[in-house]
């Protein structure tokens, strides 16, 4: 969470689909580390 609040300021997103488009990237990248923790 305090990445994302980092990156939103950061990264001056313009709209809210750069945001939105900035999230799904860090999930995607999460993503495989959380499953292989399981």
């Amino acid at each position: 969470i305090a990445y994302i609040r980092f990156a939103s300021v950061y990264k001056d997103f313009k709209e809210i689909k750069d945001f939105e488009e900035f999230v799904r990237t860090i999930d995607e990248l999460v993503k495989p580390v959380i499953e292989k923790k399981d």
